[in-house]
């Protein structure tokens, strides 16, 4: 093998080496709790979300990183704010009311977006019923709501389920 090929293949390893080193780990692989984190660490989109599911009943935190499938729907900070909910007051609606709260926001099994849209009315971990639709802003624009949420994103999918991210947090009925 002459010098230049030689060191043409050890620059190839290296790339293939590194790059991958740095590649993200497959979607799949992670968890919801992992991703949300992860997500989370680089933008700070999730920061009350995070400090609402320590502060709750801690089977919330085993459910959003455990092996059963779900599909969850994660309020960002600024849907948050809209209620006056931060990462230092949010602990203050106690773990009951955040443990109701976040429960609104799962449903069981990991589901496409068109099959939750098609069942219309969709039971939440908490018993109550959330409905979803949608709405035309614009000719060729669509969007997909959950109650008033609008839902912002295609699902994400991980290990254990699908994330949706909505623009305001779900309140449970009043019972």
């Amino acid at each position: 093998m002459t010098p230049i090929r030689r060191s043409w293949c050890v620059a190839a390893l290296f790339v293939m080496v590194v790059g991958l080193a740095a590649a993200p780990e497959r979607a799949d692989a992670q968890t919801i709790l992992d991703r949300v984190i992860n997500y989370n660490a680089n933008t700070g989109e999730f920061e009350t979300l995070i400090a609402a599911v320590l502060a709750a009943d801690p089977a919330i935190l085993d459910a959003l990183g455990g092996p059963d499938p779900l599909t969850v729907f994660l309020p960002t900070d600024a849907a948050f704010a809209r209620i006056g909910v931060t990462p230092q007051n949010v602990g203050q609606l106690g773990e009951d009311a955040l443990t109701e709260i976040l429960l609104y926001h799962v449903t069981p099994r990991a589901r496409p977006l068109v099959d939750l849209y098609s069942e219309r009315n969709v039971m939440m971990l908490n018993g109550a019923r959330t409905s979803f639709s949608i709405q035309s802003f614009h000719r060729n624009q669509i969007s997909v709501f959950i109650n008033d949420a609008r839902i912002l994103n295609h699902a994400v999918l991980t290990r254990n389920g699908a994330i949706f991210v909505i623009d305001r947090v779900l309140l449970p009925p009043m019972q």
